[in-house]
């Protein structure tokens, strides 16, 4: 299946924030640490439109099941936040994010999420790639590995796992 998908070349780069979550709750620009920009891949070369506001859309509808889900069994007191660019997991009544999700760009999300274990917040770069039959997918960073092609509840429960 990989073989289907044209991604352009990625620059990822994870990047570990003090252990304040407040910081992931400033303003993204798409501009931030730990994100590049680059310019036109293989994908916008051969004329293939990337779909990442979509993407973005099927990510967050999966961690809104996924927060629902542990809301439901572990009365987990998690809540959901959306505009048109960014998503958020938040604690009722608390003002920092445990996972933040940014569209930077036409094929990039950029994420941050609260490493209970560490405690500390790190970030990414998810790219969204678009295959021969015009769906797209999300290639997940898997540091020091390349990047893997996960499903949107893939995504999610990297996303969310970690947190808890």
């Amino acid at each position: 299946m990989s073989s289907a998908l044209s991604c352009r070349a990625l620059n990822i780069e994870l990047t570990n924030m003090n252990s304040s979550r407040n910081q992931v709750d400033a303003p993204s620009n798409g501009n931030g640490p730990g994100v590049e920009h680059v310019e036109n891949g293989p994908a916008q070369q051969q004329g293939l439109v990337a779909k990442a506001p979509t993407a973005l859309n099927y990510l967050c509808e999966a961690i809104k099941a996924a927060v629902e889900d542990l809301n439901t069994r572990f009365n987990a007191g998690l809540e959901t936040r959306q505009t048109q660019t960014t998503f958020e997991v938040r604690e009722l009544e608390k003002p920092s994010a445990l996972i933040r999700v940014d569209l930077t760009d036409q094929n990039d999300i950029q994420y941050s999420h609260f490493i209970k274990r560490n405690d500390e917040m790190q970030s990414g770069i998810m790219h969204v790639c678009v295959g021969g039959s015009g769906e797209s997918s999300i290639m997940f960073p898997d540091l020091p590995h390349s990047p893997l092609q996960v499903s949107y509840q893939e995504a999610s429960k990297r996303l969310l796992n970690p947190t808890f």
